[in-house]
């Protein structure tokens, strides 16, 4: 029955994501038909990728902290006190950034609108930092799909706020997609309430309960880890600035695509299993090494097959989605190839931050820390390189390498801290069974393409060939549950 209510609700929660990806997405289409890649657009772009460096690791690092909290205890003074700790932080970046924000963005130029754009973006995020706590209440509740409707609510509500004024600004772009956090943030206090969700919070500062200091000593490894990721991206874009007008737009939306599979997919895969993750570690070591083995098939099958889709079908897609006023077929063809370097490290990505997984729900920040340390002075070094001989593409392609080498890293630090070698052989026969999927599917659909047939209608086509293909090679996948 678990099993099933767990496999159902994923289904549900990719439903959800798919609408709010729907809505995410038509606010970029509507972004790129007013602003295109002029230099509002990456005024736009460079302000929200701050904001997005700065909140983001709050949101994600406060969810995976409470997730083994909540489990342990679900009303403790420590995870109380954590709580209240971390919403006074944030409210003091908030205000950093609201006084001393101009100090910052004359680095990147057009001070004055990035300032303009960074303090009304922030305000939204300030709520985007907090719906990380209510997710990882959800979580530890088995309740996966409300967070997904809620956020695609909120964004379905700017959709309209958008459509409505059709002469907008920039800043009012801006103002609409800060309102839509600030809604989440309302909806989800108020689910939470209509569910009788089994939690109370009361302002505390024990800050010397021991509790409460474990979970700091894990939360700061973890913040400083995600920050460093988002660093790099920071980097990113600031190189992008120093390779012509439009670069921070292409790179925007190419990044932009690369994450919204990932968070339709690896980011609902991933907490789903995280819950399980942590109560098998805690009970039984053996058995969540076995469940960890049948993730990653899980995880490098599905994101595979989504690569396939791309290769295949993405430049369709593209100009689908975006390609109408002034994002041209120039610019559709540039996304489309800097999203293809991406959409190779989707696999290598996500197994990757399963094994970050594990290791956190065995209360170890510190190891993926050390990793995420070296690997971002990696990317920043392969960035900078490789933009001078490849440009915008360098930057990418550093970015893949560099991801790449953190999965086998992180793999080398696991097998070492666990003495356990998970069956490598078995996953490698797999992977080749997928890598052999792909290339059947690209030679019959070179076929099909010469029939001239309209590209995005073979999808289903080239699914069904694709796991059929694996099926017949018999594929672990189908014999696993999540």
């Amino acid at each position: 029955m678990e099993k099933n209510n767990l496999t159902s609700q994923f289904l549900m929660t990719i439903c959800s994501t798919l609408l709010l990806q729907f809505f995410l997405l038509y606010q970029n289409v509507i972004a790129a038909s007013n602003f295109g890649i002029s230099y509002k657009m990456d005024a736009y772009n460079i302000s929200f990728n701050i904001t997005t460096f700065i909140f983001s690791f709050f949101a994600v690092s406060v969810t995976t902290i409470l997730v083994p909290a909540l489990i342990k205890d679900n009303n403790s003074k420590g995870v109380n006190t954590f709580i209240t700790v971390f919403g006074v932080l944030v409210l003091f970046v908030v205000l950093l950034i609201v006084v001393g924000g101009n100090k910052v963005t004359h680095i990147f130029g057009q001070n004055t609108l990035v300032s303009t754009l960074l303090i009304i973006l922030s305000c939204g995020y300030l709520f985007r930092a907090f719906t990380g706590i209510f997710i990882a209440i959800f979580q530890v509740n088995h309740s996966f799909v409300l967070p997904k409707m809620v956020q695609a609510g909120s964004a379905m509500v700017v959709v309209l706020f958008l459509i409505i004024k059709e002469d907008q600004s920039i800043i009012y772009y801006s103002i609409v997609i800060s309102f839509g956090f600030f809604m989440e943030f309302i909806l989800q206090v108020v689910f939470l309430k209509i569910k009788k969700i089994k939690y109370s919070y009361k302002i505390t500062f024990d800050l010397k309960n021991n509790e409460f200091k474990n979970m700091v000593i894990n939360f700061f490894p973890l913040f400083f880890s995600t920050a460093l990721f988002q660093v790099t991206i920071l980097i990113n874009i600031f190189i992008a600035t120093k390779l012509g007008t439009g670069s921070v737009s292409l790179l925007t939306y190419s990044t932009q695509l690369y994450g919204m599979v990932n968070s339709l997919l690896v980011v609902n895969l991933l907490a789903i299993m995280f819950p399980k993750l942590v109560r098998l570690i805690s009970n039984n070591k053996k058995e969540s090494k076995k469940t960890l083995e049948k993730y990653i098939i899980l995880l490098i099958t599905i994101m595979i097959y989504i690569l396939t889709e791309f290769i295949i079908h993405g430049r369709d897609m593209i100009a689908i989605l975006f390609e109408r006023g002034l994002f041209d077929t120039n610019v559709t063809n540039s996304v489309y190839n800097l999203s293809l370097l991406y959409f190779i490290l989707l696999p290598i990505g996500a197994v990757r931050d399963l094994f970050y997984r594990y290791f956190y729900g065995d209360n170890d920040t510190k190891t993926p820390f050390r990793n995420s340390i070296l690997i971002s002075i990696i990317n920043i070094f392969l960035s900078i390189i490789l933009s001078v001989y490849f440009g915008i593409f360098g930057i990418v392609l550093g970015t893949v390498l560099s991801g790449t080498l953190s999965m086998f890293l992180i793999y080398l630090r696991f097998r070492k801290k666990y003495n356990v070698q998970l069956n490598v052989k078995g996953i490698i026969i797999e992977l080749l069974k997928l890598l052999f999927a792909m290339v059947i599917v690209g030679l019959l659909m070179k076929q099909l393409l010469m029939l001239e047939l309209e590209n995005l209608l073979l999808i289903p086509i080239s699914t069904i060939i694709f796991f059929l293909t694996l099926y017949l090679l018999k594929g672990k996948v189908f014999s696993i549950r999540i």
